[in-house]
């Protein structure tokens, strides 16, 4: 008797069965593993699916998510006519290959032309939101937290960020970072100036807000070592500010510098 009787339906791998087993089987098809039967199994439900649609599987599921653009449980429905089958699409797509979109992209999706969504979104926003409620102030706290802000901050950076320009070269934007308000830190070298100064201009006292600035002693662009250091900066207002640099410029400005006109400025206020 020979010792093997078949080949296997996906790698074609020679085994034997049972002579019983042979007759007894509708698809004359067999398999040496579990592995291979569950990838001959995958063939078999998508040929069948395939022509219950008309349509190759995959192709049908391209052009409905990305054409389109339905969700996974519209597919699901058309394709089993039930959309709480959307984890069989998933898989299909997982296997097939059929890229999937961005988490951000599939939650916007779910918005458009979608106005039932958003009237259910704006009834619990003032139920569950409006100020007052335990929901609102959890989410208070929760954005006060440095880990929220961080995260904040992350999701707005790069081609994220509303300002971002196209238009630029790499050049252009490295050039922009190192010679900039923009240079990573600043702003929180420029909130430590602010309290160290008690908000108030350290020439005329000006404390109203709103035209304070934070002036670098030994200048922003040529003291790149001192950029973030806190005793090189000083609040000014913007009237102080403003004529520091019409008497010395712009460019390479320094304590000696901001020194000589601290000295006119309290001789001024003293006469």
């Amino acid at each position: 008797m020979s010792k093997y009787n078949t080949k296997c339906g996906i790698c074609d791998k020679k085994i034997y069965r049972k002579p019983y087993e042979i007759k007894k089987s509708k698809t004359g098809i067999f398999y040496c593993s579990k592995e291979c039967f569950h990838e001959g199994s995958s063939r078999i439900q998508y040929q069948k699916v395939s022509d219950e649609l008309g349509e190759d599987l995959k192709s049908f599921i391209e052009r409905k998510y990305h054409d389109e653009m339905l969700s996974v449980r519209e597919i699901a429905k058309l394709v089993y006519g039930r959309r709480n089958m959307s984890p069989n699409i998933i898989g299909w797509m997982e296997r097939l290959g059929i890229e999937t979109r961005s988490r951000s992209e599939a939650v916007s999706l779910q918005w458009v032309d979608n106005d039932e969504r958003r009237k259910r979104q704006s009834e619990f926003t003032k139920e569950y939101l409006s100020d007052g409620t335990p929901a609102r102030e959890k989410l208070i706290k929760i954005m006060q937290t440095d880990e929220y802000k961080s995260k904040c901050s992350i999701a707005k950076m790069g081609s994220n960020n509303p300002m971002w320009d196209p238009n630029k070269t790499d050049e252009e934007r490295e050039r922009e970072i190192n010679h900039s308000r923009r240079f990573p830190g600043y702003k929180d070298f420029r909130r430590k100036v602010y309290e160290r100064d008690n908000f108030t201009c350290k020439i005329c006292g000006d404390n109203k807000g709103g035209n304070l600035v934070v002036h670098h002693i030994n200048g922003f662009k040529w003291d790149v070592k001192n950029r973030l250091e806190v005793d090189n900066g000083i609040t000014l207002c913007t009237l102080c500010h403003n004529e520091f640099h019409r008497m010395y410029g712009r460019k390479d400005v320094n304590l000696f510098q901001f020194s000589q006109f601290l000295e006119c400025k309290q001789q001024a206020l003293n006469n």
